[in-house]
């Protein structure tokens, strides 16, 4: 889910502070922040600004979803994201990425090229249900 941030300085740079609010009442919590350019980490929950670098870049595509605990697909129509140059392996699984709340819960077949946003798989390919599952 995309949120607005506002920050106390016109051009964001570490030091800075990001807030949820246009008075800047509501610092943002800790974790990263994309303008689709720069990528800010917000280390406390003042929402100083203490890095920027530059965001990777991502391939999107359609994906069928399976499920982890049947291995059975559940759904056609999701979007994912592999890192930018990535050539998908249509007929293997990608695995979401650790901090998705996916992992371990669904994995994805990439069935075409698409647009938009996507949840952030790795680029490996696995051939297995139980590989793109791991039991923790």
């Amino acid at each position: 889910m995309a949120y607005v941030t506002y920050s106390n300085c016109s051009t964001i740079t570490t030091g800075c502070y990001l807030y949820y609010d246009i008075y800047k009442t509501l610092p943002v919590a800790s974790g990263y922040y994309s303008d689709l350019t720069n990528c800010y980490y917000v280390d406390a929950e003042t929402g100083y600004v203490s890095a920027v670098t530059s965001c990777p870049s991502y391939d999107n595509y359609n994906a069928d979803r399976y499920d982890c605990s049947t291995c059975n697909i559940i759904s056609s129509g999701y979007q994912v994201a592999l890192p930018g140059g990535t050539t998908p392996d249509y007929s293997n699984y990608y695995i979401p990425n650790a901090g998705s709340g996916e992992q371990g819960v669904y994995f994805y077949q990439i069935t075409s090229t698409s647009s938009g946003p996507g949840i952030v798989c790795d680029a490996t390919a696995v051939s297995t249900c139980g590989a793109a599952c791991p039991v923790p």
